[in-house]
């Protein structure tokens, strides 16, 4: 079967593929990784995948200005899929990870099983031509075909753990994870030798996970993440071109307004408000969105702030054709952006003072009168400011509000603040004599939150059935999108996914509780001590900490 297959190898395949690294790379890149791997018997091994090493990668990623996406079928596949619906659900997704990355990420696990071989009437002419199909191969063996054997794939890791492991198994669940029928066992083997022929020692690992013990989960980790970061590395290598202080912070709110802004779903309304406050200037105070917390305030600023950007790049707001300068700050996004003096640095710095070049960080009363001055006088160039979580900026300094905001603005300048209800923040701006106007963000309706339900886990090529989506949608905190945003991630970590129903009604209804819930989980899956220790480290922390620091 295995001659067959290479006979369909093309004929540019060879060992000596190079792939060329990407040089000069600007703005965000998708980076996707396909995992591949019968189901039943690599259960653990796709937790510690989605649950630890995804994490770390996705947040190594994200540093160079990479957005990770696991490819992780073990659900998601709708239940009434046929046969052919299933395997193209799967091929077509590596497909998508050549258009992304040229050659897929690819990671298979190999163990004790074939998995599911469809039969010959299962699939169509139409698909067998178009993807190659060897019949006789399983599913999983077509994702090993499709996703690197036939190019021999300078991104695929193969991952063979020992079949020692099945040897301490209990008798009970050991069809889980071995294939009884010698013909089975007999195709395992040429596969095995299949990749190991075709594909370098560094790429056909073989690791050891003991049944009662966790030193090959550790093991297992090193190798997949060490992996990974070295080809991500290699293909999108990261500008060397050291960024000052401001130029750092600038480009990790970037990177906050490109994850937030993408998709903002039943707040059209709202929008339209805010692009009108901005497009007609006829009042001359801030602009105030506010809600309580998680009610989607930040998702609206960030796209709030997309608009902006597309408009002012094609002189949309002025009938002389000027450019207006966007400028976004998402407190509490990063690390230092609580810090008023660096924000206010950044503001003066965005609207083109000359006298921040040489202004301390430190002289905050300074900074203060500059930026007053800048909103204030007609002369400056028109800008929009777009300040999200205003009321997150340093406590102590809340007095600072009213003298670096005037409550009269220059006329070439929009101010739109977010901030949660009723804080003192928000009682201060509400006593301005210009009167801003106010703009309340409220619930989301039934269908607003099953479509964003849908958005998030289509990124993960995941989804829910019609009952599942009713069960979740009747929670009492789906009305508030930040509650909604940390159940789906919680559904899509869940490996079990024939116990969806009974993890969906386990989930808290409120939004403290479901946090609640959810740093419990991971007190008991990473550590209880050190995520306790993590999370009051940052809870103490003045203005945030980076990996770095907690390190």
């Amino acid at each position: 079967m295995w001659a067959i297959v290479k006979k369909t190898c093309n004929s540019a395949s060879s060992r000596e593929w190079t792939l060329q690294s990407v040089k000069n790379r600007r703005g965000w890149k998708t980076i996707r990784l396909f995992v591949s791997s019968t189901f039943r018997d690599f259960h653990e091994e796709r937790e510690v995948l989605v649950k630890e090493i995804f994490p770390d990668l996705r947040l190594w990623c994200e540093e160079r200005k990479l957005h990770l996406v696991e490819c992780d079928l073990r659900w998601g596949v709708p239940k009434d899929s046929s046969t052919e619906e299933t395997v193209r659900i799967c091929l077509e997704e590596i497909d998508r990870c050549y258009r992304d990355n040229v050659m897929p990420y690819f990671l298979n696990l190999t163990c004790g099983r074939s998995g599911w071989i469809p039969d010959f009437g299962d699939l169509t002419y139409n698909l067998a031509v178009q993807y190659g199909w060897v019949y006789g191969l399983s599913i999983t063996e077509m994702e090993i075909v499709h996703g690197a054997f036939r190019k021999c794939n300078p991104n695929a890791l193969f991952m063979i753990r020992d079949s020692k492991f099945c040897e301490d198994l209990p008798e009970e669940v050991k069809d889980a994870f071995i294939d009884e029928k010698d013909f089975l066992n007999e195709k395992l083997k040429k596969l095995k030798d299949a990749l190991k022929e075709q594909f370098p020692v560094s790429t056909t690992l073989l690791y050891l996970f003991l049944v009662y013990c966790i030193h090959g989960r550790v093991e297992f980790q090193f190798l997949v993440f060490k992996f990974f970061k070295n080809r991500i590395e290699y293909q999108y290598p990261l500008d060397p071109t050291p960024e000052d202080p401001l130029e750092a912070q600038r480009s990790a709110h970037e990177s906050f307004l490109d994850t937030r802004g993408q998709v903002v779903l039943g707040r059209d309304k709202i929008l339209k408000e805010i692009d009108s406050y901005i497009s007609t200037g006829q009042s001359r105070a801030p602009l105030l969105l506010v809600g309580n917390a998680g009610s989607g305030k930040s998702a609206i600023m960030a796209r709030a702030a997309c608009d902006a950007l597309d408009k002012s790049s094609s002189r949309q707001y002025s009938s002389t054709g000027d450019t207006w300068k966007v400028f976004y700050h998402f407190v509490g996004a990063t690390p230092g952006s609580t810090d008023l003096a660096f924000f206010l640095q950044r503001l003066t710095k965005e609207l083109g003072s000359a006298k921040v070049l040489w202004m301390q960080l430190s002289d905050l009363d300074s900074l203060v009168q500059l930026t007053n001055s800048l909103l204030s006088n007609p002369n400056t160039k028109p800008a929009i400011i777009i300040v999200d979580a205003i009321n997150q900026l340093d406590d102590d300094k809340i007095q600072y509000l009213t003298r670096w905001l005037p409550e009269t603005l220059s006329p070439n300048i929009r101010v739109v603040l977010s901030m949660i209800d009723n804080t003192e923040c928000h009682r201060l701006l509400r006593a301005f004599k210009t009167g801003p106007r106010e703009i309340l963000c409220g619930e989301l309706d039934y269908s607003s939150r099953k479509a964003i339900v849908e958005n998030i886990l289509k990124l993960y090529n995941k989804r829910l059935d019609d009952q599942q989506m009713s069960l979740l949608l009747k929670k009492e905190g789906s009305a508030n999108p930040l509650w909604l945003t940390l159940a789906c991630e919680e559904l899509r970590v869940f490996g079990h996914f024939n116990m969806m129903d009974e993890k969906i009604s386990s989930l808290k209804n409120d939004l403290i509780s479901l946090e609640e819930q959810l740093l419990t989980r991971f007190e008991l899956e990473n550590g209880g001590p050190i995520v306790i220790g993590t999370v009051c480290l940052l809870e103490t922390s003045r203005h945030g900490l980076l990996e770095t620091e907690l390190l």
